[in-house]
């Protein structure tokens, strides 16, 4: 898991002595102007001459610039060598002395994950191999809810929620009340009004305010909800039952009746439909293969039309395609090769058909891409560079069932849950899939969001499918896609969470937000896990979430329920930001908003103290959250996806691991571009990476990301510092192999100086290479990692600029025993 542009500040600060060149001036060979000298992008393009990059020192600055790039070239890229005491008369300049102890300050940290969000055809939200996630086999749709009745009867109640579902909507739903004076009732609502009335059959206790229902639906109506439609003539469309594809899993597919002379039925499917980024979110670059199933009932003589066209201005046809379809089912596929530039528009896939014909299973994949999973090759790639502790699956999942979670691509159908719609586009990632993702990443543990409106029998099932035998019946329908052995024995945890922010109004129809009967629904639902005989507790982490804000509310959950192992909550950063009288205060007041929840008397402090000292805590999310305040958009767009965001926000994350104990943190999310807010400012969240076309765009969270979770290794052990300065942090871990060593110059306006520990010996150094806290990579390339190999000395001192961020790698022998 938020005007009018004023002129935002210029941010100019000098280079650090140590930052030899400007990443973009690498790639052409020049060097940068002389050390000290004030960042200009427009000074340092990404294609540099050496005249743009010569310093400004009058007729001798080409002469210091040869210079400069000779030695760069002579010795290479390379860690300051030790530095003698800096005499600069100051506090300031006296270097901390970082001494790491043998004390274990918190044994077997993990790696942070991060989530991933459902598939979507637009931005960077398209994350599986086949890129129409619109109901690509025609499928009905899924819906479920938790309703509170406010007033009702014998045979009737109405519930207080808004007034999105119409009348009929869930006319013949099934219905439990889990929670109040008449829990355990069940039975069929046999109409509903549009007006929050529901009228039931089968007797029972009358409803009672207070009563908490799970409500139930399959639809087969709207099967091309997510796709357009361009009609000539009197074209109709409807649902065929009876007459599939014999090679098809779904329940249903799409007849199109287009049978008068001149009628035509197009279907249009959009994807890579967000141009607000400058290029092409999804560039076609290679190979790719169009699919689907089909069959003509009444030939007009008229073929099947494809067109795939990016409709920039003016259109660019990708592919153009004809075919005569057959009075049988077949499965045709039109191959084509692309190479788009990238200019931005949306993608749009039209199969035109005269006649009557019959449509199924609609795939567009690109056919090199060999990842062995339903996910695109860069995903997998992104996040095995990512190398994440955990994976949250959080894609809207809150109204399905366990056997929709498990069904194939084109059987699956589209779930449902919220009070503000009726209608689920995308078909999302199966629980298969995303179990065989995280297997495929090595070394990560899956985290799964249950649906909100599982039932007792689910919980059951889905523990049987988990970590049964192949003999059982979920077992059996594992072992059918390929996995025979418990995925229990795939990975050390399974994480599983019940609901995602349950107390959260945005997620009504999937929400309990009473805080007493979320825990009670979720201590029923964990009771239920337990009793399985598959259930092994060392394997599962089961999950009650909460409110980071609101810690009196997360203790009424804690202290409703016994049968969870964690409390999981989302610390945002910056809810609220204002313009600053200078861009670096937005930064500061980012750090200083980390160090205060985590202190005594801050909210995750307070979380933290009043939780059962039994269970643990989490976090499920975790990023920037400004989606109010009266900033300029120019300020959000030099705030959110930048350098200086991203350290405060990785920062927050080690800082909570230290002082609270936090091994399980997940960033949110993977990929998104940005979000509008209700202002119409838009900003540049969530995702640590902007795009996921074929060459990725890491943003400066993405990178931070991965530098910590290089460090994350072994144990957490305490850090002594006889010369303390508070705004210089340092982490430190070990195991029986290596050291890493994090530091952090919290002070946004100094450097400051810190002396390594003792410890002669090689070793790497990382770090998070910008010029500027405003740096971002959203157009170019300024924030990298930069790596160097070097020799550790006794007493070296190392300076870091405001705001850095460093990490030290070295070999280690050193076991160290627990506090």
């Amino acid at each position: 898991m938020k005007s009018q542009a004023r002129t935002f500040p210029p941010w100019a600060r000098t280079f650090p002595p140590w930052a030899r060149t400007h990443p973009a001036c690498i790639r052409t060979g020049t060097a940068q102007a002389a050390l000290g000298r004030p960042y200009s992008p427009k000074a340092c393009p990404s294609e540099c001459t050496p005249a743009a990059c010569a310093p400004r020192g009058g007729a001798f600055a080409p002469i210091g610039a040869l210079l400069l790039l000779l030695t760069i070239l002579a010795c290479g890229p390379s860690v300051p060598p030790p530095a003698k005491y800096p005499q600069r008369g100051n506090a300031e300049a006296e270097p901390v002395r970082l001494i790491l102890t043998d004390q274990i300050k918190h044994p077997k940290v993990k790696r942070f994950g991060i989530n991933l969000i459902e598939p979507t055809y637009w931005g960077s939200g398209q994350i599986m191999k086949n890129l129409i996630p619109s109901n690509p086999g025609f499928e009905g749709f899924l819906y479920g809810s938790v309703v509170e009745v406010i007033s009702g009867g014998k045979d009737f109640f109405l519930d207080g929620g808004g007034k999105a579902w119409e009348a009929g909507f869930w006319d013949g739903a099934t219905y439990e009340v889990i929670w109040g004076k008449s829990k355990g009732r069940k039975g069929t609502v046999t109409a509903f009004n549009g007006n929050n009335r529901y009228t039931t059959q089968n007797k029972g206790p009358a409803f009672s305010p207070g009563d908490h229902i799970v409500l139930r639906k399959e639809h087969q109506d709207h099967a091309t909800a997510g796709w357009g439609t361009d009609f000539r003539g009197n074209v109709r469309l409807e649902i065929e039952t009876a007459d599939l594809s014999p090679n098809t899993e779904g329940r249903q597919c799409l007849k199109l009746i287009a049978d008068g002379e001149n009628d035509l039925a197009t279907l249009l499917a959009w994807f890579d439909s967000l141009d607000e980024g400058g290029s092409a979110f999804l560039p076609l670059k290679g190979a790719y293969r169009l699919s689907f199933r089909a069959k003509s009932l009444v030939d007009t003589g008229r073929p099947l039309e494809i067109k795939l066209r990016r409709l920039t201005r003016p259109p660019i046809l990708l592919y153009e395609g004809k075919t005569r379809l057959t009075e049988e089912w077949q499965d045709y596929h039109f191959g084509f090769e692309c190479d788009e530039a990238g200019e931005p528009g949306t993608l749009e896939l039209s199969l035109a058909v005269g006649g009557v014909a019959l449509l199924d299973d609609v795939s567009f994949v690109r056919v090199d891409d060999s990842a062995p999973t339903a996910f695109r090759g860069e995903v997998v790639q992104a996040l095995r560079d990512l190398q994440p502790g955990i994976i949250r699956f959080w894609a809207g999942q809150l109204g399905d069932t366990l056997d929709n979670q498990l069904a194939s691509p084109f059987a699956r159908r589209r779930s449902g849950y919220s009070r503000w719609s009726m209608r689920p586009l995308n078909v999302g990632y199966s629980l298969p899939e995303f179990l065989e993702l995280c297997r495929e990443v090595g070394n990560t543990e899956p985290w799964y969001v249950a649906p909100i409106t599982f039932s007792e029998a689910e919980m059951t099932s889905l523990i049987e499918y988990l970590a049964g035998g192949p003999e059982t019946e979920y077992g059996a329908k594992r072992a059918a896609m390929g996995q025979s052995e418990p995925w229990t024995e795939v990975f050390p945890t399974i994480h599983l969470e019940f609901g995602n922010e349950a107390w959260n109004t945005v997620f009504s129809g999937g929400t309990i937000t009473k805080p007493e009967v979320y825990a009670a629904r979720g201590d029923t639902l964990f009771q239920t896990a337990r009793r399985s005989p598959y259930f092994q507790a060392e394997k599962f982490n089961l999950i009650l979430g909460g409110q980071a804000a609101w810690p009196q509310r997360n203790a009424n959950i804690d202290n409703n329920a016994d049968h969870h192992d964690t409390l999981a909550l989302a610390p945002y950063l910056m809810h609220q930001a204002d313009d600053p009288a200078r861009s670096n205060d937005l930064f500061a007041q980012l750090l200083k908003e980390a160090l205060a929840l985590s202190e005594k008397g801050g909210k995750m402090h307070q979380n933290k103290v009043q939780l059962d000292q039994s269970k643990a805590l989490s976090i499920y999310e975790v990023n920037l959250h400004t989606d109010k305040g009266n900033i300029s958009q120019a300020a959000l767009d030099l705030l959110t996806p930048t350098a200086g965001a991203a350290t405060a926000t990785v920062f927050h994350m080690l800082n909570m691991l230290s002082e609270l104990g936090i091994r399980d943190q997940c960033f949110y999310n993977l990929a998104s571009y940005q979000h509008k807010r209700s202002d119409g400012k838009t900003v540049k969240l969530w995702g640590a990476l902007r795009s996921l076309g074929t060459e990725p765009k890491p943003r400066p969270q993405f990178l931070a990301l991965q530098l910590v979770n290089k460090a994350l290794i072994g144990d957490m052990v305490s850090i002594e510092s006889p010369n303390r300065n508070d705004r210089l942090r340092a982490f430190a871990f070990q195991n029986e192999n290596r050291k890493a060593l994090l530091v952090f110059n919290l002070n946004m306006e100094q450097p400051v100086y810190y002396q390594l520990p003792e410890e002669s010996g090689a070793a790497t150094f990382h770090t998070l290479f910008y010029l500027n806290p405003t740096d971002h990579n959203e157009t170019e390339i300024r924030v990298t990692i930069e790596t160097t190999k070097t020799n550790l000395t006794p007493d070296q001192i190392q300076k870091a600029p405001p705001g850095a961020m460093h990490l030290w790698l070295q070999q280690s022998s050193v076991n160290k025993a627990p506090e």
